[in-house]
């Protein structure tokens, strides 16, 4: 009777705690931060987004002005797109890893041989901090 009763609390705080996480949902807001980015960020030209394992946020951003920028410049940037993101997809996710890739590449799909400089999103203290 014990484990019936602590299974059936644990399926319960399971189902209130969970988030939805849905592909779709982060497809659709891809569009909707690659908008926000280009507003608030116009130096960035080219931008692409991936959500890996619902945790895992990888952005890509081609700017020339950027990439030739100071390294202290290139993380503040990093730290407002981990701001962007944890609004675009929190609610959908459990962010806990961010990486920012900033290429020189503007006119084209980014690719593993362009020169590329990677910044921490310290996703997981934003989540935390956010959800005091």
């Amino acid at each position: 009777m014990k484990n019936i009763l602590l299974a059936t609390l644990l399926i319960a705080a399971c189902l209130t705690g969970c988030k939805e996480t849905d592909s779709q949902i982060n497809m659709a807001n891809n569009k909707l931060m690659r908008d926000s980015v280009f507003k608030v960020m116009p130096y960035i030209r080219q931008i692409e987004i991936a959500i890996y394992e619902s945790s895992r946020v990888e952005i890509k951003c081609g700017s020339k002005e950027l990439f030739n920028a100071d390294k202290d410049i290139k993380q503040a940037a990093a730290d407002e797109l981990a701001k962007i993101t944890y609004h675009f997809y929190n609610k959908n996710n459990y962010l806990s890893k961010g990486t920012v890739i900033i290429t020189p590449i503007e006119d084209r799909l980014f690719n593993d041989n362009d020169p590329k400089e990677e910044y921490d999103m310290h996703l997981k203290e934003l989540v935390k901090a956010n959800e005091k």
